[in-house]
């Protein structure tokens, strides 16, 4: 018997869950992450008035403005594929990929293409694209350990 099993009132033994404290790490730190961001951008949006928009004019400034409205959306397909994968469904997997992947590529077009690169925003920028594809793997690891 070891700390995952639970004896249930019939005296009959069942694994409560096949988590690993890992995956668990990870779906806490995306659950947190998510809000974060979600909070985060959708308050810098509604602070943003009509003198500050006449910055987003241009069309770096323009797909910036995008980009925050993007990482909102894939913030949630990211939230709801972690919910999947702490239930331990592969389909989150595929959803929390799809929320990554997309606001990563953006980032990626935005400020190598787009714009032309600044020392610090767009290193900034870019090693967050990192990290979201560096949690893409992580979670990848424990691909084994999920059912369908």
């Amino acid at each position: 018997m070891n700390e995952f099993d639970v004896v249930d009132q019939f005296g009959t033994k069942k694994k409560e869950y096949d988590r690993t404290i890992f995956l668990t790490i990870l779906c806490i730190l995306t659950f947190v992450g998510s809000w974060i961001t979600i909070l985060y951008y959708t308050l810098y949006i509604n602070k943003v008035d009509d003198i500050e928009r006449s910055v987003y004019h241009f069309e770096e400034g323009r797909l910036e403005y995008l980009l925050m409205k993007v990482s909102i959306a894939a913030s949630f397909l990211s939230f709801i594929g972690s919910v999947f994968i702490w239930r331990m469904r592969r389909i989150g997997v595929f959803i929390y990929v799809l929320g990554q992947v997309v606001p990563a590529a953006f980032i990626a077009y935005i400020f190598i293409v787009v714009i032309p690169i600044e020392y610090p925003k767009s290193l900034i920028m870019l090693g967050y694209g990192a990290m979201q594809v560096l949690f893409i793997g992580l979670y990848l690891l424990n691909w084994k350990i999920l059912r369908w």
